[in-house]
């Protein structure tokens, strides 16, 4: 009931004063924040969620615009083997994962980098896909950021403003995703559909006068932290006729279709998806993955593995 009392608030808030006319951040205007989370094993602790929302300071202007934490549910099944990945866990972690909500609602009423923040509590599981579509019908802005819970920025020269003017300008750029560990050397990986358009002469990288950033052609869809069009979405990504249903992880899905369309149709399959890397000449990492599904705290680790030496968070 809470969380439904304060959706209503800030609709309506949102509709007298239009969006986000309370920041000098003009990028508040056109980019919302959905913040995918769901059971864990270190819940009910916040470490994980708090330090990828910490994160959000390295990205200029990022911590101002508005996030929703869209909270997935799950099911609870006695005397199953838990698979977190699925929803499927047992009373004792529902009733750890009910504080871990409430904890972060406190980090919402007392915590400065969640001020702004719209909290969502799914009432069944949704799974990641249809997580980010919970969270997309409160978001009124052009462009959304989607993170899940256990990916933190790393990297302190982002151009947010660049990147959206970029968009603004390019109406075939529908995605821009983020480099993490295992797609760094994606221009270098020996990838057949890369090196089949390299053989057709089609350039992967991108930097011209309406491309404000360098930009490399993704022949993917990768989940982890990216920019995308919120009316892509609503329209193609999980519209009703899409090939993600409820459960899904997008990039399951949508990633392997287009992966195969572009291995039939080459570059002219890949724009009519547009999804592309933000990719410096000199690429470093951008996100890192704290795997939320194996981390524990320091004092559950000793309660789950007492000969096991508590390993930090370090960004």
């Amino acid at each position: 009931m809470r969380q439904e009392i304060i959706n209503v608030l800030y609709c309506k808030i949102f509709k007298q004063l239009g969006v986000f006319k309370f920041t000098n951040n003009m990028d508040a205007s056109r980019v919302t924040i959905v913040i995918t989370t769901s059971p864990t094993r270190s819940n009910p602790s916040t470490k994980i969620i708090e330090t990828v929302v910490e994160s959000f300071a390295r990205v200029q202007g990022l911590l101002d615009c508005h996030k929703i934490i869209v909270f997935d549910g799950h099911f609870t099944l006695d005397d199953h083997k838990l698979l977190y990945k699925s929803g499927r866990i047992g009373t004792a972690e529902s009733h750890a994962y009910s504080q871990y909500i409430e904890n972060v609602y406190n980090l919402i009423d007392t915590h400065p980098a969640f001020k702004n923040t719209t909290p969502i509590v799914c009432q069944e599981r949704m799974g990641f896909a249809y997580a980010v579509k919970v969270g997309l019908e409160r978001v009124m802005t052009p462009y959304v950021m989607v993170v899940q819970h256990d990916y933190a920025f790393v990297c302190d020269d982002i151009p947010l403003t660049k990147i959206l003017d970029t968009m603004d300008a390019r109406k075939d750029i529908n995605y821009i995703g983020f480099m993490s560990t295992s797609n760094l050397p994606y221009l270098g990986q020996n990838n057949h559909i890369v090196n089949n358009l390299k053989r057709q002469g089609i350039r992967l990288t991108m930097k011209t006068e309406d491309t404000l950033v360098p930009l490399v052609k993704l022949l993917f869809w990768f989940d982890k932290n990216h920019i995308a069009r919120v009316d892509y979405y609503n329209q193609v990504v999980l519209a009703k006729r899409s090939v993600v249903r409820k459960g899904d992880f997008i990039e399951d899905r949508l990633g392997k279709l287009i992966k195969r369309r572009i291995e039939e149709g080459g570059d002219e399959a890949h724009q009519k998806f547009g999804t592309y890397f933000y990719h410096p000449e000199d690429p470093k990492l951008q996100v890192k993955h704290l795997d939320g599904r194996k981390w524990l705290d320091s004092n559950q680790l000793v309660v789950h593995h007492p000969k096991a030496i508590p390993k930090e968070i370090k960004l």
